[in-house]
């Protein structure tokens, strides 16, 4: 498989990546900043912070840890295709439909 991360207008291969994301990791660390992440971490320190560790009722989420979850998410994937993010605003079950195939 020839797969092809493309981050800044450049094509980056996963090993690239990962090398890249690993001396940020250290460079973080040092200054006792959290690592790059392109998960939903925010999201899991918030929980934390409130004392939840997946039992009980979780706490509401604001919209500023949401938000910045889903800035994270859509990062990851400018990073990997290397070009913004322009959402398909089809209504989705047409579209899935279609894609896979499915008679409407």
């Amino acid at each position: 498989m020839n797969l092809q991360v493309r981050g800044g207008g450049a094509a980056m291969s996963p090993a690239r990546l990962a090398r890249a994301l690993a001396k940020s990791y250290d460079e973080r660390y040092r200054a006792g900043q959290n690592p790059e992440s392109f998960d939903k971490d925010n999201v899991r320190r918030f929980l934390l912070e409130r004392g939840y560790t997946g039992d009980g009722p979780v706490p509401a989420v604001p919209d500023d840890v949401r938000i910045t979850a889903s800035e994270r998410y859509l990062e990851a994937v400018e990073t990997i295709i290397g070009q913004p993010f322009e959402p398909n605003l089809e209504p989705a079950l047409p579209r899935l439909r279609k894609n896979l195939g499915l008679s409407h």
